[in-house]
């Protein structure tokens, strides 16, 4: 009798844990998706060129439109001699030598994007991109951003099928195929970076999924706004 007494209860709290765990699931939103223009051959070859030559086009305004606002950021507070820097959602950097000086003289107004660092022989994992003044600083992330800031992205939802996050400003974005993606859960942090292919990458945004320790940036790139 005692046995069938046990038997019962773990069958109800196992049936009471199931329905706690489908309540906890989400549906995903329907999606207004909004399509990226491709880049023509043409202008492939420019960019090449241009790169090659040692050009900057970083003012073309019909390209940037491929960076969402998300990927700006800006710059809040330094210290007095520069190695540190607060930006707008709160999160902390430590800036290389060699740029701390430039950063003393960057302002509030100034749009700063977080990418890649590319040199194999640097210590630090990301560059800040002055894109006002043009500059870039190597930096490492010593301080992430707030868990509920108001400047704070958060995932709210995913869709597992097509890799599709829903950040806490009601943005929708689709991850590349990588093995991060397994590992992100509702609630972690994100801070949203430019891919240093960002002109002709399928992918021109970098996720930092600040909750992951050890885990490299995904490439992400977005995909659209929630259906009201």
């Amino acid at each position: 009798m005692f046995l069938k007494k046990m038997l019962a209860y773990v069958a109800i709290s196992f049936s009471l844990s199931s329905l706690t765990i489908a309540d906890e699931i989400q549906e995903f939103p329907k999606i207004k998706s909004i399509q990226e223009e491709s880049i023509s051959e043409e202008y492939s070859n420019i960019l090449i060129a241009d790169s090659i030559f040692g050009r900057n086009s970083y003012n073309d305004a019909y390209y940037l439109q491929r960076i969402q606002n998300d990927g700006y950021y800006h710059l809040v507070a330094f210290s007095d001699i520069g190695d540190i820097v607060q930006l707008h959602d709160a999160s902390k950097w430590e800036i290389e030598r060699s740029g701390r000086q430039k950063v003393l003289y960057w302002v509030q107004s100034d749009d700063i994007w977080i990418k890649p660092c590319i040199s194999w022989f640097s210590g630090y994992n990301y560059v800040l991109y002055n894109r006002t003044t043009n500059q870039a600083v190597e930096a490492n992330l010593i301080y992430p951003p707030l868990p509920m800031g108001a400047n704070t992205f958060r995932i709210t939802n995913i869709q597992p099928y097509e890799r599709l996050i829903l950040l806490s400003d009601d943005t929708v974005w689709q991850i590349a195929p990588d093995a991060n993606f397994a590992k992100m859960r509702i609630g972690q942090r994100i801070l949203v970076g430019v891919n240093n292919n960002w002109r002709t990458e399928k992918y021109p945004h970098i996720f930092i999924n600040v909750d992951l320790q050890g885990v490299s940036y995904s490439l992400v790139s977005f995909y659209g706004y929630p259906v009201e």
